[in-house]
Order: C-alpha cells, then structure tokens, then sequence
C-alpha cells in the first residue's frame, strides 16, 4: 500500500471535538432542530439541538457510572440511528 502525507494548511485546536460543536450549536440555537427520524409508528419525530446534547450527556453518565474510562474501548453494535449517534458522542 502506497502512503501519501503532506503539511497541514492550517492548525489544528485541539480542544474542538465533536462533542463541543454540539454544545456549541445547543447553546446557539437550543430549540432548532438537530436529529429527525420516522418513528416506529411512521411519524416523523424529532429532537432539538438541547435534547439531543442532553440524551448524550446522560448516556455519558451512564458510562461513567459503569467504570467506563477515557481511553476506554465501548463496541456499539446496531443499525445505524440517531440512538447509535448518541452512543457514538457519549
């Protein structure tokens, strides 16, 4: 396999993460909408950018309560869906 690296054009903020643009855009526009899905009933539902930073924090919680450690391995085995976003940004 062939490897190909260059300089960056720009730095990089170490501190900016996915979890701190949510927060960003919760604290921005709280009450906009940020995830939409069709429901097991076949509505359309949704969370605002507040809920769903909510849903992770607790779900963090969660894993904390655990043991769950930085640096720490979770496996996340599902389909695709905004509850495995969750667990990806928690």
């Amino acid at each position: 396999m062939q490897e190909y690296s260059r300089p960056l054009d720009e730095s990089i903020d170490t501190d900016v993460n996915v979890f701190s643009l949510l927060e960003e855009r919760a604290e921005r526009n709280p009450n906009g909408s940020l995830v939409e899905y069709v429901g097991a009933d076949g509505v359309w539902k949704s969370y605002t950018a507040e809920e769903f930073r909510d849903k992770v924090i607790a779900v963090a919680k969660g894993f904390i309560a655990r043991g769950v450690m930085p640096g720490d391995a979770v496996s996340i085995i599902a389909h695709t869906s905004w509850q495995w976003t969750v667990l990806d940004m928690a």
